[in-house]
């Protein structure tokens, strides 16, 4: 029983290590992308606002002036994905810009025109 405990440690801590590094890389180069200013950026109201399923699993998506948007909010990711269900601003109708590097949506800002 001991083995077997110590081997699940071992494992749970390569695992958690192996996360954290891959989602700090992820971060870091988003971050350097914003400052370095590689990234689009759109500005505009959600449209086709598609929320996440009543289930809680698979993507939330919209479009901001033809350019579409998705995110899983149970993704490890250093983009905003923060589901309307979860108290996140995305919704039909409401202004906003968006910086974007891929799919990654790294700064959403809500506001009026």
């Amino acid at each position: 029983v001991r083995f077997f405990g110590a081997v699940f440690f071992v494992f749970a801590a390569c695992w958690a290590a192996l996360a954290f590094m891959n989602t700090w890389n992820d971060y870091r180069h988003h971050r350097d992308v914003l400052a370095r200013g590689e990234y689009r950026a759109v500005e505009g109201v959600v449209e086709n606002f598609r929320p996440l399923a009543a289930h809680g699993r698979g993507v939330e998506s919209f479009e901001v002036k033809g350019v579409r948007f998705q995110y899983a909010p149970q993704a490890l990711s250093p983009g905003f994905n923060r589901a309307a269900a979860q108290g996140g601003p995305i919704a039909n109708g409401v202004y906003v810009r968006i910086a974007y590097a891929g799919l990654a949506i790294l700064r959403l800002e809500i506001g009026k025109r």
